[in-house]
């Protein structure tokens, strides 16, 4: 990692957590705060709490566990945690949390695995369209300052107080977001939209949280503008909420509470009062400028644009709640811009705010991803970080020095700066301080670049300490990284860290620190302090860069030096021993092999074997643990987590983030000793392409918010949708055309799942030469010139017991019902793989197919026959 000259950045000496419990160290943390007095606070993915009472406590306080209420999948988790601003005279810690429930419901209902390392493995899931049902909490724990532990014991403590549940979200991206305190002490919160990360998701291809038609997915996020509609309650989803932090309910002077806002039954619109912004797709974090009060948002974009929005919190006198326009619009350089795909769906929220843009708030500042038209993907130019892994904007913080001992803070002129990170390109930025006060966007400039060597650096949030430095929780490192003004290095090796007890039942080591630097860079003015017994005491070896130690039992141990150089600042290295230990496994991936290629939602058979040399076996010693990520790769690659498992065999289904993606599986086995060995296989989707034209040529059409009169192609993976929009008529040599069907049969707007390359062509036909059609079926040339109607196949799905909803493409129905598909053309079939009956819940079984055929596949691939009827049947394991 490169920083500016005197700054250093180390990853602190925190144990990482280890299989098969993941409860002995940091696991995926997702942000942090400080008490007064220093100790620091760190909240997992998981769902758990860690106190660590100073930044090298190698044995941190469980202060809290809730692992089996959060839904710790994809973006899901713990992922916003603060404590209170008057901590610890009012001690309590507040968490915004995935919760394992629909809202209003109980978690305990919840019939899927949550594994030890927090990511769930639910089979409510289908790809884009559903993946578990969920929703979002906000809510308070008590604790104990003396012993930083909650009220009620850490596990479910019984002093949580749920303030708010709201945020309903059927897929796994865009969850729950952050939480801080402004001027006035209210909390404000954010939530994503819920929606699929990979389509332009307005609930066509699923609809549990039963939004009305058109104002699904991502249109949540514009949920505040439908009071109109009774059955449809307004939620929380891409949006900023400020409330009274003690009740969970709206304040006095937020935005919506200065006017009535009524819903379709005339009642006032209570849960309105709560929004302070709102038209966000993921406000993962933002911050608070110490000197305004000012609200600094970084909203994840899609596909052109990361964006910092502003609002001001406490509002001012008069201020309505800001609209941001996702996913209407999406900000540039220029100010909002309209996204494409959106303009081409012509969905009424979308329109009325095209017709109206003034009532959209610009970003206040916006940067462009790598494949952004015109541009280059740097963050400014002559910007150093490498923006080919993609974008995704994550933590903000404003430096500021009040409180920090001068010995130790930034050089003034970071006094007032913005830093913002990017968790998918590994780097931070620095906006310094304007004239006005505001952060200067002319001022952008790297702060933290990851180069190419580096080890993974997910920097999800960013926190100032009481000691100025920085503190960035890295998500995939499984870390806490410090980035501090001077200080020195601290290096460690060993001649061995495993191997038999001989001779004589011993196993002596020697330690070498030579490696450490000092400030300036150098050997000078260095002082060593060694624990090499591990118990936690600097008080094993003299002051000198090498030190011997033997070891007498078969015990592990972490062997750690402590380097000074006069600054402020120590530095602790650490080593992990195995004495009597002969050896790390050894693990072979069986399946899948890298040839192996996939479909969206399609089902992938994983299995490995492992060995040890020390006798341990899997099941006996020997803990086998996959990890499974999407990469998703538009020019570099970036993670995503998904899910685990602790079976060294199964059955994983294959999610993308978008054309490219490969699907990453990691295995790994650890001993009964904690030594580890992991292998990783990469596997390459099937990518397919859809093209599409007119017939005749030359209308204007739009292909994924692309329009051109020319024939259009996408690159797609098998499985994926694209969104295909053509004009009511066009003018062509001076003859009016009107639109007459698509060769697939959908209709003037619709969307494509395919799972082989396919062309579609839109059929135009001179105005009077043809009635309107009616949309249940297309026209398709013939191979003489002429025109014919596509023959249609008829399927008739039905379900047992009936009422179940199924799909066949893009096409969904509640069973018994039918449908005409052209002959011919190859779709799939798909089933949920649970419905819950009469309190039961029922499991998947088979598809039965024509003569009796059972298939067990729940996403059934299918070529339209003239005439078949499928039952999906469900029964209890």
């Amino acid at each position: 990692m490169t920083l500016p000259p005197g700054f250093q950045a180390r990853s602190l000496p925190l144990p990482k957590a280890t299989s098969p419990t993941y409860d002995n160290g940091l696991q995926k943390p997702t942000t942090l705060d400080f008490a007064p007095d220093g100790k620091m606070f760190v909240a997992e993915r998981n769902g758990r709490v860690l106190e660590f009472d100073s930044i090298e406590d190698p044995t941190p306080t469980l202060v809290l566990s809730i692992l089996d209420k959060v839904m710790a999948k994809g973006d899901r988790g713990l992922l916003g945690m603060k404590l209170d601003p008057e901590y610890p005279a009012k001690p309590f810690i507040y968490l915004s949390y995935t919760y394992d429930a629909p809202i209003g419901g109980d978690s305990a209902d919840s019939a899927h695995e949550h594994n030890a390392d927090g990511s769930d493995n639910c089979d409510d899931a289908d790809g884009y369209s559903v993946d578990c049902l969920v929703s979002g909490r906000l809510a308070r724990v008590e604790i104990d300052p003396a012993s930083a532990v909650a009220v009620g014991g850490p596990v479910d403590p019984t002093s949580e107080q749920v303030l708010v549940n709201s945020w309903c979200q059927q897929v796994i991206s865009h969850s729950i977001g952050d939480i801080e305190f402004d001027q006035e002490g209210a909390l404000l919160m954010s939530g994503g939209d819920g929606a699929s990360w990979g389509i332009s998701d307005y609930g066509q291809l699923g609809n549990p949280c039963n939004d009305p038609a058109n104002e699904g997915g991502s249109l949540r996020a514009q949920d505040v503008r439908t009071p109109e509609t009774p059955a449809d309650p307004t939620d929380y989803s891409g949006a900023i909420i400020r409330v009274d932090r003690e009740t969970g309910e709206a304040l006095a002077n937020d935005p919506f509470s200065l006017g009535p806002v009524f819903n379709g039954s005339g009642e006032e619109d209570e849960r309105a009062r709560r929004i302070l912004a709102f038209g966000m797709r993921n406000p993962y974090r933002f911050t608070i400028q110490p000197q305004t009060g000012e609200v600094y948002i970084g909203d994840v974009g899609q596909n052109l644009w990361e964006e910092i929005d502003r609002v001001a919190s406490p509002p001012g006198p008069g201020q309505q709640a800001i609209n941001f326009g996702w996913p209407c619009f999406e900000g540039g350089p220029e100010g909002n811009l309209p996204m494409p795909v959106w303009l081409s769906l012509e969905k009424p929220l979308c329109k009325s705010l095209y017709q109206a843009p003034s009532q959209v708030r610009a970003p206040f500042f916006a940067y462009p991803h790598p494949n952004t038209p015109g541009y280059d993907g740097h963050v400014f130019p002559g910007d150093a970080c490498d923006p080919s892994p993609g974008s995704a904007i994550a933590g903000l913080a404003f430096y500021d020095p009040t409180g920090v001992p001068a010995q130790s803070a930034f050089p003034a002129e970071y006094d007032g700066t913005l830093f913002f990170t990017d968790a998918a390109r590994g780097c931070i930025w620095t906006m310094r301080e304007g004239a006005d006060g505001a952060p200067d966007p002319s001022t952008v400039a790297n702060f933290a670049v990851k180069e190419g060597g580096d080890p993974s650096f997910a920097p999800v949030d960013v926190v100032e300490g009481p000691d100025g430095s920085l503190y960035v929780p890295n998500f995939y490192g499984d870390s806490i990284v410090q980035i501090r003004f001077q200080g020195p290095s601290a290096k460690i090796s060993a001649d061995k860290t495993y191997g038999p007890m001989e001779p004589e039942d011993s196993f002596r080591v020697h330690f070498d620190a030579s490696g450490s630097r000092n400030s300036s860079g150098g050997t000078g003015n260095l002082h060593y302090e060694w624990d090499l017994d591990g118990d936690g005491q600097f008080d094993d070896g003299a002051d000198e860069a090498e030190a011997d130690y033997t070891y007498t039992s078969p015990t592990d141990v972490t062997a750690r030096v402590r380097v000074s150089d006069g600054t402020p600042h120590v530095d602790v290295a650490a080593i992990k021993l195995y004495p009597g230990d002969i050896g790390p496994p050894t693990v072979e991936i069986e399946a899948p092999t890298p040839d192996v290629t996939w479909g969206l939602g399609e089902e992938i058979h994983y299995e490995a074997t492992a060995t040890d040399p020390d006798g341990d076996v899997l099941g006996s010693g020997l803990t086998p643990h996959w990890e499974f990520m999407v990469q998703h790769c538009p020019s570099g690659c970036h993670l995503h987590p998904l899910t685990s498992s602790d079976s060294a065999s199964g059955m994983v289904t294959a999610e993308s983030d978008g054309f490219p993606s490969k699907f990453r599986l990691e295995f790994t086995a650890t001993d009964s000793r904690g030594m580890s060995t992991s292998q990783v296989v990469e596997l390459l989707p099937r990518s397919i392409e859809l093209h599409i034209h007119s017939d005749p040529a030359g209308v204007p059409l739009t292909l994924d918010g692309v329009t051109s009169s020319e024939p259009l192609t996408t690159s797609m993976i098998a499985g994926e949708s694209a969104v295909l929009a053509a004009p009511p008529s066009a003018v062509l040599s001076g003859g009016e055309y009107l639109f007459a069907g698509w060769s697939d049969g959908g209709s003037r707007i619709h969307e494509v799942t395919s799972l082989q390359s396919e062309t579609v062509v839109a059929d135009y036909r001179l105005a009077g030469q043809l009635k309107p059609p009616s949309g249940k079926s297309a026209l398709l040339a013939s191979p003489g010139g002429g025109q014919v109607r596509p023959r249609l196949g008829r399927l008739r799905l039905a379900s047992r017991p009936a009422g179940v909803p199924l799909r066949a493409g893009g096409i969904k129905g509640t069973a018994p019902f039918s449908l005409r598909i052209p002959r011919g053309r190859r779709t799939y079939l798909w089933a949920p793989p649970t419905v819950g009956r009469d309190g039961r819940i029922l499991h998947f079984m088979h598809w039965l197919a024509p003569g009796g055929v059972v298939r067990k596949a729940r996403r059934l691939p299918l070529v339209v026959p003239d005439r078949a009827r499928f039952v999906a049947v469900f029964g209890a394991r």
